[in-house]
């Protein structure tokens, strides 16, 4: 991992092991180093007993975050914190119903104004198997598109092409490929690996990193994952708009992240903000960090953390009791802890997102 974590993420170890911690203004609180005092006498070298209980103790030893191209905050989110994060993501590239690359407009200014980043983080731009329709409107994480493309080596590789083009051309250091929900497709997990396999050999090729997003429940232990890109697991929506309201992760849940890819080297994404959901239990939007404080705020409710380490409040709406879930910068410490607990290793984080 590059220095600079070292240097600033070494005491989240000690924070973690002392009792609590992927973002609101979307970032884990940068952490200062402390050092250990060497003694200058050399000849007074501790037994072993004694060296056994100094070993040095797990820690987020690296971290990266997505910048979304429709928060205007990205951009000077990114410039604030670019010391913090190994790598950040420009989130990222869509395509048209013929397959070909869709880049929104302000995707395009996301990356105008992005700041230029020091020799040690990296930048990767995204792309997602979101579909443009007639309408104007996209079609999120299309399992139609993803049959089409992985089932046909030919357009495949040509996306792969567009990939590896689109990321040279604005000169950043490597892909991202998050494409979702090969689940709902008809036996695609094959052929999406063996689409992993062929845009990893073209990285390679190209000088460019990979990074391949999982869902939490990827059935690692039916297929081959092959080694070299680095795998990002998403650990969070426990709760959503596919749920009635709860935090987006909570300690069980993380714990069985860890033991579900304990055999693979992966990196762990989790998530700030949260959602609303009416007196149905339907949720009506996402919500930031921040936009979660404001509203409790505007309604005269105080937040409550739950022992999930995210927080929550109810106000009264016009149409009837909506509940709020989110989680804040404690929050993500909380979670990252966790994870490091039971990982019991240093692990990379990522964040979802930056505010």
């Amino acid at each position: 991992m590059r220095k600079k974590l070292f240097v600033l993420l070494t005491a989240a170890a000690l924070s973690i092991v002392g009792g609590c911690a992927r973002t609101d203004a979307s970032q884990p609180l940068t952490q200062e180093e402390e050092m250990q005092t060497e003694s200058e006498d050399m000849t007074d070298t501790p037994d072993k007993d004694e060296m056994s209980d100094e070993l040095p103790e797990a820690s987020v030893s690296a971290r990266a975050a997505w910048c979304i191209y429709w928060d205007a905050n990205s951009a000077q989110a990114a410039a604030e914190n670019m010391a913090v994060y190994d790598e950040l993501i420009l989130f990222g590239c869509i395509y048209e119903e013929d397959h070909t690359l869709h880049i929104p407009e302000a995707l395009q200014q996301l990356y105008g104004e992005f700041p230029k980043p020091d020799q040690e983080t990296q930048i990767y731009l995204s792309f997602i198997n979101d579909v443009m329709q007639e309408d104007g409107t996209a079609q999120q994480k299309s399992p139609v598109f993803l049959e089409e493309v992985l089932r046909d080596d030919a357009l495949g590789d040509r996306l792969i092409d567009d990939m590896v083009s689109q990321t040279k051309e604005w000169g950043l250091d490597g892909i991202e490929l998050d494409y979702e929900n090969v689940q709902k497709g008809e036996d695609l997990w094959n052929d999406y690996l063996r689409f992993v396999n062929r845009l990893y050999e073209r990285t390679q090729q190209e000088g460019l990193f990979l990074r391949v997003v999982l869902g939490a429940y990827t059935p690692v232990e039916e297929y081959e994952f092959i080694p070299g890109p680095q795998y990002v697991v998403m650990c969070y929506n426990l709760y959503g708009t596919h749920s009635g309201p709860g935090p987006k992760a909570d300690e069980a849940f993380l714990k069985e992240m860890v033991e579900r890819y304990e055999g693979m080297e992966v990196t762990f994404a989790i998530a700030n903000g949260g959602f609303e959901w009416d007196d149905q239990g339907k949720a009506v939007r996402s919500v930031t960090a921040g936009n979660a404080r404001k509203l409790a705020k505007e309604n005269g409710v105080e937040p409550v953390q739950d022992a999930s380490g995210a927080l929550y409040y109810t106000y009264e709406a016009e149409d009837g009791q909506h509940t709020v879930w989110y989680g804040d910068d404690e929050t993500m410490r909380q979670w990252e802890e966790w994870l490091v607990q039971y990982s019991g290793h240093d692990i990379m984080v990522n964040l979802w997102r930056l505010e």
